[in-house]
């Protein structure tokens, strides 16, 4: 039997006691199969075309979704006839081309799928979701970026520096509140991974921080009139306040924001390779597009490939503290 190709757990509809897949619509008496389940009782109203299928209740036992040939008997009329209108295919996986578009459900934009789910869905559902992730970059770009320009256009010399730590908790607010929005993808991360990724996040973390020093002592070499921005912040908040801004903050608030809420939104669309590589895009060009590029734009995608391979955040944090701490500790 094959299992629920979203891997989740559905919501409830309307009624308290009563279940539908698909998630938010309740099929209509001639187009669905009505199941109880075993362990807890509820009552599910399931699409037809899901027969033979495999679909997990709230109570993560699985629910066995007859087949037609087996379960004609136990249906009335009007049910044998949307069976044979619908004609499920065997295979209804949305990760591998299906056979007929048509079976492909509609799912909905706050349905947790896995990474890949929607590469073969449909056009109107695919578009739904590349619309919503738009939005979450647009939204997530602009807390990062908003409060910096605005300290750009309206506050001056060391003054912006002072107020650049409630900058940073503005973006890091707004990012959770953005967040809320789409908090399976958001926060599911937040748990723990195997001893083994948090030593690699620190080898790559300090080897990464290893390799940007030596670059930005030849930039500011070849470009001598470079200010040094770490410098001056240190010399401006003092040490503490330097590592809570450049460290800590952007550590906890931009994997939450990129490597959570826009790499498993963009992991659905576009597989988990696509995810990576567009995330990895979208936090590079959050930081801007100067001399530091190269270093983003790496160490976006290998903090994506750290998420994918450790299911969680927290590596991927340890890796960004590190690296942004090791810059304040050497080059201030």
């Amino acid at each position: 039997m094959m299992e629920d190709p979203q891997e989740g757990k559905p919501g409830a509809s309307a009624g308290s006691d009563v279940n539908s897949w698909p998630p938010g619509r309740v099929p209509s008496e001639g187009e669905r199969i009505e199941l109880r389940c075993e362990e807890c009782d509820a009552l599910w109203y399931i699409h037809v075309s899901m027969a033979g299928h495999r679909l997990r209740c709230k109570c993560d036992a699985w629910l066995e979704i007859p087949r037609p040939e087996t379960s004609l008997e136990q249906l009335a009329p009007h049910q044998e006839k949307a069976l044979d209108r619908f004609k499920p295919t065997r295979e209804l996986s949305l990760d591998k081309p299906p056979s007929s578009f048509e079976h492909v459900p509609d799912v909905d934009v706050h349905t947790p799928l896995k990474p890949g789910a929607l590469r073969y869905g449909l056009v109107r559902t695919r578009q739904r979701w590349i619309n919503r992730a738009t939005l979450e970059l647009a939204l997530v770009v602009a807390a990062f970026l908003a409060p910096s320009l605005f300290l750009h256009l309206f506050v001056g010399g060391r003054e912006r520096l002072l107020f650049m730590p409630l900058g940073e908790l503005f973006s890091g607010f707004a990012v959770v509140l953005v967040g809320l929005f789409a908090s399976h993808y958001t926060f599911e991360g937040l748990r723990r991974a195997m001893p083994k990724y948090f030593l690699e996040a620190a080898i790559i973390g300090i080897g990464l921080a290893a390799l940007a020093i030596p670059y930005s002592r030849l930039v500011e070499q070849v470009f001598p009139g470079t200010e040094n921005p770490l410098k001056t912040l240190r010399e401006t908040l003092g040490l503490t306040w330097t590592l809570l801004l450049i460290g800590a903050f952007p550590a906890v608030f931009e994997e939450i924001a990129f490597r959570g809420l826009l790499q498993g939104r963009l992991s659905v669309i576009y597989g988990r390779t696509g995810g990576i590589l567009l995330s990895a895009v979208a936090f590079a060009l959050a930081h801007g597009t100067g001399l530091g590029l190269p270093f983003h734009v790496t160490g976006g995608f290998y903090l994506g490939w750290l998420r994918a391979r450790s299911k969680s955040l927290l590596p991927c944090m340890v890796t960004h503290l590190l690296y942004n701490s090791t810059l304040v500790l050497t080059l201030t």
